[in-house]
């Protein structure tokens, strides 16, 4: 069970030609998420939001519970059983190691994770915890879910559900929280790929549907209070549509369901990191507006023996020197 570690580097090579990116293993932070004795083994997505001072929470998908044991003189997970979601703080730097958190069911994690849909129009829908960001003026918490319909065999996307947690300075145990789905969102777009902040007031997320990336924005107000009537969608004829999906234009061709949108004050531009389970790339996008025009290209490579089978970690880092 291998994991590693990529600390993305943004370069700054000379203000008046641009920058290059330089994406290498930080093998400090390998040690990071290694899997506990008895607890947290393991888990897919990953995002990290900054709360306040030096904590962090990161966002966890489908997650490993059970214990280590030793089989043929090596560690093996011994796995008795997998949430949905699960979370992890960390302060910065890390100097010690995360504290993990599951919602407690019975004799042990709920299967179904941190949060639960408050109105879910089938009873095995789940959410995958993608995206988060805090929100600047509300001090609440917004988390982006990939809310899907387990059966026995399968997953199905229904959409994305946003979840605001109001208190997310208290401990989780005593976290209060709502949920709405995106009312564009449904099985062929979600809009969980990414969000970000700007100066203008509004959240910019970053949609999937197609093979194609596409961005729509909404205020923090309206999206403490879920009201999707105030979607503005990136459209054709270049220009903000209100409550209108159908017409949206592709930043760039992708496949990506997770990624992180940031933007860098010091460079002026806006960066997606994505990374797709079972791709071999990272790959990042980046461009001076949220609308575009975009460049995409892939900064690494993953070791083949990391990506056939086994779970890949990446902590991303934007730096200038």
């Amino acid at each position: 069970n291998k994991m590693k570690v990529v600390s993305v580097i943004i370069m700054m090579i000379n203000c008046a030609y641009g920058f290059t990116f330089q994406a290498t293993p930080d093998y400090s932070l390998e040690k990071l998420f290694n899997p506990q004795s008895s607890g947290w083994l393991g888990a897919d997505i990953s995002t990290s939001i900054h709360l306040a001072n030096n904590t962090y929470v990161w966002l966890w998908g489908d997650t490993v519970y059970g214990y280590l044991e030793q089989s043929n003189g090596r560690e093996v997970r011994n796995m008795q059983s997998m949430p949905h979601s699960s979370l992890a703080f960390v302060q910065s730097p890390p100097n010690s190691q995360p504290e993990f958190w599951f919602r407690q069911g019975d004799g042990g994690p709920d299967p179904f994770g941190v949060f639960t849909p408050q109105n879910p129009t089938d009873p095995n829908e789940i959410y995958w915890l993608v995206e988060g960001i805090m929100g600047p003026t509300t001090d609440k918490l917004v988390i982006l879910a990939q809310t899907m319909l387990l059966s026995s065999s399968s997953f199905t996307q229904l959409g994305t559900d946003a979840i605001v947690v109001s208190n997310p300075f208290e401990h989780p145990s005593q976290w209060v929280y709502s949920t709405s789905r995106i009312s564009t969102s449904n099985e062929n777009l979600s809009w969980n790929s990414g969000i970000g902040y700007a100066l203008d007031g509004y959240f910019y997320l970053i949609g999937l549907g197609n093979s194609n990336a596409y961005l729509a924005k909404i205020s923090e107000v309206d999206m403490m209070n879920f009201n999707w009537q105030g979607v503005y969608y990136w459209s054709q004829g270049d220009q903000w549509l209100q409550n209108n999906a159908f017409s949206l234009v592709s930043l760039f061709s992708s496949d990506y369901t997770e990624g992180t949108l940031q933007y860098h004050p010091f460079l002026q531009q806006w960066f997606i990191i994505l990374c797709q389970a079972y791709n071999g790339n990272i790959d990042i996008a980046y461009s001076a507006s949220p609308t575009g025009p975009w460049t995409k290209e892939t900064i690494y490579t993953i070791p083949s023996e990391y990506i056939n089978g086994t779970v890949f970690f990446m902590i991303s880092f934007l730096k200038t020197k």
